[in-house]
């Protein structure tokens, strides 16, 4: 009787094996997918439309324009984005106790389809500010970093309204 007991325990453990590790192996290597995309499948620039509230920090490196360095670089603005690739901005900056007030700027922006970005803002023929950008909640949000080497500024902007 104890035999024909430990038989059946044999039996039963084997299937349980049978049954529930092949379920277990392959549960495990099924990896979790995450994409860094909007829903409706990525960005383009028709996401960045609109007004949006725009503030950075950071540290101007290398004298620019005239402006004291190396120095505190603070800033904000309202930026108009109108969803086709072109941008204006008004931004009140502070680079070392230097203000810079109502300072009007325009440029260009780009968006790839990962929600990476770019903008371009030509301050005069020999300086331009570029900026590598992540749009953020289908357009409602956006961050910043300059990328250029004579400042190391990031920040982020909200769209306004809504």
């Amino acid at each position: 009787m104890k035999r024909a007991f430990a038989v059946l325990v044999a039996i039963a453990a084997v299937a349980v094996l049978v049954l529930c590790v092949p379920a277990v192996k392959y549960a495990a290597v099924t990896p979790t997918v995450v994409h860094a995309q909007n829903s409706n499948g990525g960005c383009s620039v028709a996401n960045l439309n609109g007004p949006y509230a725009f503030a950075a920090e950071g540290t101007l490196l290398t004298s620019i324009l005239g402006l004291p360095a190396p120095a505190p670089w603070g800033e904000v603005a309202r930026v108009d984005f109108n969803g086709a690739g072109s941008f204006s901005a008004i931004a009140t900056v502070n680079v070392g106790g230097a203000a810079l007030n109502s300072i009007s700027v325009a440029g260009t922006y780009t968006v790839n389809k990962d929600c990476t970005a770019s903008i371009a803002i030509p301050l005069n023929a020999q300086t331009t500010i570029t900026e590598g950008m992540v749009v953020i909640g289908g357009g409602q949000r956006f961050v910043v970093t300059h990328t250029e080497s004579f400042a190391v500024v990031s920040g982020r902007g909200e769209r306004l309204g809504d």
